[in-house]
């Protein structure tokens, strides 16, 4: 039942998306294999669970920039990123602009 685990994948991400997630213990948090996991992803999403973790941060972080004046490094911090540089890169390829940019567009 994929379907099912994938509810119990997901809740544990929205619950945890802030803080250093490992594979092992997404998979335990649905009492399955780590290859398991993955498959679950790739059968329902079409794609990995780091990637989609990677997205879910992303679009936290985009709200925070949009909703709040927090300073940016706080808000990469508080959706999983410990590190400025790779928190800008990776919002710049999913929206074409900086964090900065971003937020000047509200």
């Amino acid at each position: 039942a994929p379907y099912a685990r994938m509810r119990t994948f997901l809740q544990y991400i929205e619950r945890h998306y802030g803080e250093n997630i490992s594979l092992q213990a997404l998979a335990a948090s649905a009492n399955v294999s780590i290859s398991e996991c993955l498959r679950c992803f790739h059968v329902t999403m079409q794609t990995t669970p780091h990637k989609y973790l990677m997205e879910y941060r992303l679009s936290k972080a985009a709200d925070l920039l949009r909703q709040t004046d927090e300073a940016i490094g706080c808000i990469a911090e508080r959706v999983g990123f410990h590190h400025n540089s790779h928190f800008g890169k990776c919002f710049k390829e999913k929206t074409g602009m900086s964090p900065r940019e971003y937020r000047k567009l509200r």
